[in-house]
């Protein structure tokens, strides 16, 4: 099935069984297969947000059944379900193929290694200024400013690696560099950033940049992972300068003379890796594409 959003105007598919409310419209049909579907959602949302919006425009039920979509017709003037369908199979093909090729590469670069578990480890509570050399902000930028692009900007938020847009960096601009940890003032959520990006700064709510040269792309999510531990504290009315950055403390697996196990941080990631990417390459081989029980 097809669930729209009255308020929200959003469309999603639903393989499973669900429970939803009265703002939540449903379309089911005999033709409807996942592959049909796929292909039809975002023509849904084009023309939902283009002529609903919430309050007094949303997505009624009569608005709805007078919406509009251009479709492919076979040779009867009929929605061409089949070319819908074949469409959406190639595409998945093409991503299929893209993904398992990216997941070998990557795991042709990684090694195993049986390392303890953490609750086997010594642990020890460091602070931040202690781990990096230096704790800043990046100058004063605005996600509104830029075109769309291929380099992130990072702000504030819990998912994407705070990433809230892909933009182009203005004439002679520099991007940040790599290889550091951000954190939101905001919601304290901690990312490591392994390619170069803009930053959102200006304001209280600019990020705060974490760097020290004993990171690395493995150790460094290890850290910003430890890190979110305790900047998670943070939000709106209580906001992260910082001067607080620096005093906050984290706790680490520490090694023989004390200081934090960066192998060990580096190896845990590793191994974690590893693990994730048989289990996706597993769901991969053993997925139906195109199939009624996705």
């Amino acid at each position: 099935m097809i669930t729209i959003g009255l308020d929200t105007q959003t469309a999603f598919y639903q393989p499973h069984k669900f429970i939803t409310g009265q703002n939540i419209h449903v379309i089911t049909g005999e033709k409807l297969t996942p592959l049909v579907i796929q292909f039809l959602l975002p023509l849904f949302r084009t023309q939902m947000v283009a002529k609903f919006n919430w309050g007094g425009n949303g997505a009624t039920l009569s608005r709805m059944k007078r919406l509009r979509l251009m479709l492919p017709i076979d040779d009867n003037g009929q929605p061409d379900y089949d070319f819908m369908s074949d469409y959406e199979q190639e595409l998945l093909e093409k991503k299929k193929n893209y993904y398992l090729k990216y997941v070998h590469s990557v795991l042709a670069k990684l090694e195993y290694v049986k390392i303890q578990p953490l609750s086997n480890l010594q642990w020890r509570t460091f602070r931040i200024d202690d781990l990096f050399e230096s704790v800043t902000r990046p100058p004063a930028r605005s996600k509104n400013k830029y075109d769309e692009g291929d380099i992130p900007f990072i702000a504030s938020g819990r998912s994407l690696n705070g990433s809230v847009k892909f933009c182009r960096p203005h004439e002679n601009e520099v991007p940040d560099a790599s290889n550091c940890i951000t954190v939101s003032p905001v919601d304290g959520s901690s990312f490591y950033q392994s390619t170069e990006f803009l930053g959102r700064g200006g304001g209280g709510s600019s990020i705060i940049m974490l760097r020290s040269q004993r990171l690395n792309k493995y150790n460094g999510i290890f850290m910003a992972r430890a890190i979110n531990n305790t900047t998670s504290k943070y939000q709106y009315g209580h906001m992260a300068t910082s001067d607080g950055i620096k005093r906050d403390r984290v706790l680490l697996p520490i090694d023989a003379q004390g200081q934090p196990d960066y192998d060990y941080m580096e190896q845990y990631v590793k191994n974690k890796m590893i693990q994730k990417y048989n289990h996706y390459l597993k769901y991969l081989n053993e997925s139906v594409i195109g199939s009624n029980k996705l």
